[in-house]
Parts: C-alpha cells; sequence; structure tokens
C-alpha cells in the first residue's frame, strides 16, 4: 500500500454511507463494497483490500433518572 492508492474494504453497496466514511478515512481509496461484514474482514485476510472501514454502533441501555421531585411523585 506504500505510495500507491489504498485499496478499501466496507460493508454495503455503492454509494452507501459505509463507502462515504471509507472515502472520508482514507482519501482517494479503492474502495471496495462487501455484502457481509465477514467478507470485508476476508478481504483484509487474503490481501484483496488494505483495510476495512465498518460501522460500530454502541447502545446504552440504562434506566433513566428522575429529573426532580415532580417525576418523584406517581
Amino acid at each position: 500500500m506504500h505510495g500507491s492508492t489504498p485499496r478499501v474494504a466496507y460493508q454495503g453497496v455503492p454509494g452507501a454511507y459505509s463507502e462515504a466514511a471509507a472515502g472520508k478515512a482514507y482519501f482517494n481509496c479503492e474502495a471496495i463494497p462487501c455484502d457481509q461484514f465477514e467478507v470485508a474482514f476476508q478481504a483484509v485476510e487474503l490481501w484483496i483490500a488494505d483495510r476495512a472501514v465498518l460501522p460500530v454502533e454502541i447502545y446504552l441501555k440504562q434506566p433513566r433518572a428522575p429529573k426532580g421531585p415532580s417525576e418523584l411523585q406517581a
């Protein structure tokens, strides 16, 4: 990859948000669409791609604390 255009695998179809994220992370990269996350990982493992850009979502499921005395009265 040194001195050449990076090949970046992403999960999704051309035009997907992940493709835009790959282009933002690696300017002028060759974006490689993959239909599944595992395929994107395999593309890197098999040297088809130099990198992979994959979305990560974090969901916090915590109970919301009452805002004040009025919410404590039920």
